[in-house]
């Protein structure tokens, strides 16, 4: 059985995960923009996919590409056991449209939210 994570009381918790947000808010903001300027259609994302897949590699995610026989699709794991959260990044964008539908804003929502539990991790069961 794997040791109980250290306790963190719900206050301590969350004022860590607001920290982590406001530390990242710029970065979150960029990569949104970076998605918006330059759109790629569904199951061409690659840029995109790469840009996602970086950062969250680079905050200690364990990161596996090419998933489901998809050149774009990516999953990312962070901590062990259950609960188990899933959090999808949506980051195709519309041909004549671009990123319109906010798929940019999904994806970039999605990184922050992983990385904003990411960095509780070792505080939480999961």
């Amino acid at each position: 059985m794997p040791p109980e994570p250290p306790s963190l009381a719900p206050d301590a918790l969350h004022s860590r995960i607001r920290e982590t947000v406001a530390e990242r808010a710029d970065t979150i903001w960029g990569i949104a923009s970076t998605l918006h300027a330059d759109p790629e259609y569904a199951f061409a994302e690659h840029r995109a996919a790469a840009l996602l897949a970086g950062e969250l590699e680079g905050a200690g995610l364990e990161v596996r590409r090419e998933v489901a026989g998809l050149p774009t699709a990516f999953t990312a794991r962070s901590g062990l056991g259950r609960p188990t959260v899933a959090l999808l990044l949506e980051y195709d964008a519309l041909p004549g449209l671009g990123h319109a539908c906010g798929h940019n804003l999904i994806a970039a929502a999605g990184l922050g939210a992983a990385l904003a539990v990411h960095s509780v991790r070792e505080r939480l069961d999961g």
